[in-house]
């Protein structure tokens, strides 16, 4: 929706000196109802539709918090746009509690209320639109390398890309024509993909130009930290896709500093032998070899598989050449007793060894 469509309530018991403000407003497209007082504003809320609201934080009677209070009360989503002389901590903590859309400090210039308002309002149509423009770009990239020689280096960028694209999608619903072409190339890419790895796995088992692979995760990425003296927790988690894991990621940033590394799993990738030789570090014919009491086809209720992580776990430290004390710790978490067994020895609480 371009600007000549927005309705802006402009609420300011100073507005009749705001008249050149209000005619620029109204000469880039915008519709400004401008009222004097909180108590005509929410009336004129409760009587029409609005874009957005310009709320003055200082007036006589009602101040602007108080009006922001009962202005998300009535209309959660209407952003709201506080003008303050004043940029005190506490007025900027109450505002953003209170969900304010925006800040401006007086004396306003208004340029400077467009493009705020234009920041706000037209956020979402600008960044669909830019992301027609860089999917296209990014299509026709791919498009350019796959005509040349791949690696795997290059397979991992492609495949985080096209993940990020996914998501990317995800926050333009409107964009699904175009989605529609980025699932059409996900399905191409991932046949091409099916065949490089067929043709370069048995090379990559021979260690030529190999990346890391299942066996290698643990001793490549977890065992320098242990040699470091560090507390480590390895944590696998069971069937997630990269593109889940980028959705997760802004929560855990929020919290940790991470990152990001990628590997490829040996063949077959099924739980019994990827997952073993993850924690193992071995290949499941050396598994087999090595520890035969420990090797388990499935049986028909799927008990046995991966039952032995844990034995298989400390085994791989002993050959490391890691003797751990304490001895580390080993949980899976699948249902409500596992996650109790985790907790109870987090805080100490009946510790499982």
């Amino acid at each position: 929706m371009s600007a000549e469509h927005r309705r802006i309530l402009w609420i300011d018991d100073e507005i009749e000196f705001l008249t050149s403000h209000i005619s620029f407003l109204g000469q880039r497209g915008y519709d400004i109802t401008p009222v004097a007082s909180a108590d005509d504003g929410l009336s004129l809320l409760a009587d029409g539709d609005y874009d957005a609201v310009l709320l003055d934080h200082v007036m006589p009677g009602m101040d602007g918090l108080t009006v922001l209070s009962e202005i998300k009360r009535r209309e959660p989503g209407l952003p709201v746009i506080m003008v303050t002389k004043n940029e005190e901590h506490e007025l900027i903590t109450d505002a953003v509690g209170n969900q304010v859309a925006d800040f401006l400090t007086k004396p306003l210039t208004p340029s400077q209320i467009a493009s705020t308002l234009t920041l706000i309002l037209e956020q979402t149509e600008i960044q669909e639109q830019r992301a027609i423009q860089d999917y296209i770009a990014d299509f026709n990239r791919r498009r350019i390398a796959r005509q040349g020689a791949f690696d795997w280096r290059l397979w991992i960028n492609l495949y985080v890309k096209l993940s990020e694209w996914d998501l990317r999608f995800d926050a333009f619903p409107k964009l699904d024509e175009l989605r529609e072409t980025h699932e059409i190339e996900k399905s191409e890419f991932n046949a091409a993909f099916a065949q490089y790895y067929e043709k370069h796995y048995l090379d990559w088992l021979s260690g030529i130009d190999s990346p890391p692979l299942t066996v290698d995760v643990f001793s490549k990425y977890v065992v320098p930290h242990i040699e470091r003296g560090r507390q480590v927790f390895f944590i696998v988690v069971d069937c997630m896709r990269l593109d889940q894991w980028l959705r997760l990621e802004p929560i855990f940033q929020q919290d940790f500093y991470i990152t990001r590394d990628y590997y490829y799993s040996i063949i077959p990738s099924a739980t019994l032998y990827a997952r073993n030789a993850l924690f193992t570090g071995l290949f499941p014919d050396e598994l087999a070899k090595r520890y035969p009491n420990m090797w388990r086809e499935s049986d028909a209720e799927h008990t046995s598989i991966n039952r032995f992580e844990k034995q298989l776990l400390r085994l791989h430290l002993e050959r490391l050449g890691l003797i751990l004390k304490p001895r580390p710790h080993y949980f899976k978490i699948f249902d409500a007793r596992g996650e109790m067994e985790y907790y109870q020895w987090l805080t100490g609480v009946n510790r499982v060894s």
